[in-house]
């Protein structure tokens, strides 16, 4: 049986002890589907009260639940980032299949196989919870695992006939089956629908944080830098500096319209693009050696790697004063690729300058997200070499 893994917030929000808005309506739903399933098992158990085995049984799974519906409906209110916490899912998770177990204890072995009595309802909000919680495939693997659970109940020895024999047990003709995989079925599709479910709402969520990000930082360029842009491509002397006021402002444009950040697939394309535009703006060409890029690269990897190098060359461009800069691409086993930007300028000491600020922050903050690695070598009037590698 595969080992759930500890419940975390997935794709988390920004401060720890949060929850993201489309969780919190989650929370809310499952509450309520918990609340709606309390109902059932109550008026099962009163009608068929003459015939149960264990009554007491019963009685304690019903207040268990009735105990844990209320005080999760309770933090909801106060405290909703406690239902997203590894107690309450395991102990919910717990809670449901004793339920299912419960209908062969207290209605008789033989009920194991009809559709559950005690809490299927309820049962069903604690599977969609761990689909939330832990994301689709987990999901589907806890309700799985509940419904399996069911299965114990065949083990409930008859209060007057006593346990049920092996034959008893063995003899199961297909349609009492039936409900039983009906069971695991309505299980695993709310599982899994409920971490996909999740997962949409999380992503769209993002999307929206992204859009509005962008919206704030369009408003701030747009009512500062480009402005104080304006003034100083009207007013500065130096034709380079004017020119270069005149690509920055350009540059902007093209971001809050959109067209600055659109992805290239092909890694040789995008840095043939980002040495042309390095030429324009400091008037150096730099030399670019491609040697058999691999085709089939992630979005991710392209990003990134095209990124640090112009992150990496806009360095040698304001501060190297080099004659000469090399961009070299080419494979990297085992299946990855290298890029490194080369330069004969007047280096500087890696020492000086720690590693969580400037140009290498900025750097190896863009591989390592996809999953890469950089090595940056440097020697004061001899130049800088900035190695770049990415899966």
């Amino acid at each position: 049986m595969p080992r759930l893994p500890t419940p975390s917030f997935r794709a988390g929000p920004a401060s720890a002890g949060s929850v993201r808005p489309g969780d919190r309506v989650l929370l809310r739903a499952f509450s309520a589907l918990r609340i709606a399933g309390l109902l059932p098992p109550a008026i099962v158990i009163w009608l068929r009260r003459e015939e149960l085995d264990r009554a007491w049984v019963a009685v304690v799974l019903i207040a268990a639940i009735v105990a844990f519906t209320t005080w999760a409906a309770t933090t909801l209110q106060s405290q909703p980032e406690r239902l997203m916490t590894p107690g309450p899912f395991y102990i919910e998770l717990a809670l449901a299949a004793a339920l299912l177990v419960g209908d062969g204890w207290v209605l008789g072995w033989e009920h194991t196989f009809d559709p559950p009595a005690l809490g299927a309802l309820w049962s069903l909000a604690a599977v969609m919870t761990a689909g939330m919680l832990l994301g689709p495939r987990w999901g589907a693997a806890a309700g799985g695992l509940v419904v399996a659970s069911r299965l114990a109940g065949v083990f409930a020895p008859e209060v007057e006939h006593g346990p049920p024999s092996i034959d008893d047990i063995l003899i199961v003709d297909r349609p009492r089956l039936i409900p039983i995989l009906s069971l695991l079925a309505l299980y695993v599709v709310g599982g899994l629908g409920a971490g996909y479910l999740a997962g949409l709402q999380r992503r769209a969520e993002d999307e929206i944080a992204s859009v509005r990000a962008k919206d704030e930082v369009a408003r701030t360029l747009h009512d500062g830098v480009l402005q104080t842009l304006a003034i100083f491509q009207r007013q500065v002397a130096d034709p380079v500096l004017a020119r270069l006021a005149r690509d920055t402002d350009r540059d902007l444009r093209s971001f809050l319209a959109g067209t600055g950040d659109r992805p290239q697939s092909d890694l040789g394309d995008a840095l043939r693009n980002c040495c042309d535009n390095f030429a324009h703006r400091f008037d150096l060409t730099p030399q670019l050696l491609l040697d058999d890029v691999p085709s089939r690269l992630s979005q991710a990897s392209v990003q990134a790697l095209t990124g640090a190098a112009t992150e990496a060359l806009a360095n040698v461009g304001k501060h190297a004063a080099a004659h000469r800069v090399v961009v070299y691409a080419g494979p990297h086993e085992p299946g990855g690729v290298i890029v490194t930007v080369n330069d004969d300028g007047r280096g500087f000491d890696l020492a000086q300058i720690p590693a969580d600020r400037g140009m290498v922050r900025s750097i190896r903050e863009r591989i390592e997200q996809a999953g890469g690695r950089v090595e940056v070598r440097s020697t004061l009037g001899q130049g800088t070499e900035v190695r770049l590698w990415a899966p």
